[in-house]
């Protein structure tokens, strides 16, 4: 089965014992959200049950994450410079990280995250109020509906990194 997982271009799946997996919802919630919320098993027992996913850890990993995430936003524009072409390959390659994060936000205010990422996006914009608009261009680059001109990437990355800092301040004030 891995074998043709990797032949796919997937890395080799992570693999955790059955202990492993019950004692580390603590330390990767934004992702034990995820997989509750989304799994399908394809062999034996779920090993889920009394896994939980405690609001203050996920709190502390949404927070780290969406700093992190900024920090490499930031150092990836520095990086880009002035080159539209790659201001637009930063905007393309952050994504979907970032709509990671986004679900663990969602999750943080008590909702179940949309699987469409410009309402996902629209309803976390709202919440912490800063501007979709610059996430919602590059969902609709990426799904192919409205290519982004190279010209209009250092505007949008401007968005992208205003949004970001709000969130993170935003964040830091939450109180569940």
């Amino acid at each position: 089965m891995s074998k043709a997982w990797a032949e796919d271009g997937n890395h080799p799946p992570l693999t955790f014992t059955t202990s492993e997996w019950k004692s580390s919802a603590d330390i990767f919630p934004m992702e034990y959200a995820d997989i509750l919320e989304r799994h399908r098993v394809l062999f034996g027992d779920p090993p889920f049950n009394g896994i939980r996913v405690s609001p203050s850890d996920l709190r502390l990993q949404v927070e780290h994450q969406t700093m992190g995430k900024l920090l490499q936003l930031r150092q990836a524009v520095m990086g880009a410079g002035g080159d539209n072409r790659l201001q637009l390959e930063v905007l393309e390659k952050s994504l979907s990280t970032l709509m990671v994060v986004f679900r663990g936000v969602s999750r943080l205010f008590g909702h179940v995250p949309s699987q469409d990422y410009e309402e996902l996006t629209r309803s976390l914009a709202q919440r912490a109020s800063f501007s979709p608009d610059p996430f919602v261009k590059v969902i609709r680059h990426m799904r192919g509906a409205e290519k982004i001109p190279r010209e209009d990437a250092a505007g949008i990355l401007e968005g992208y990194l205003a949004a970001m800092e709000r969130l993170v301040a935003y964040l830091n004030e939450y109180k569940s």
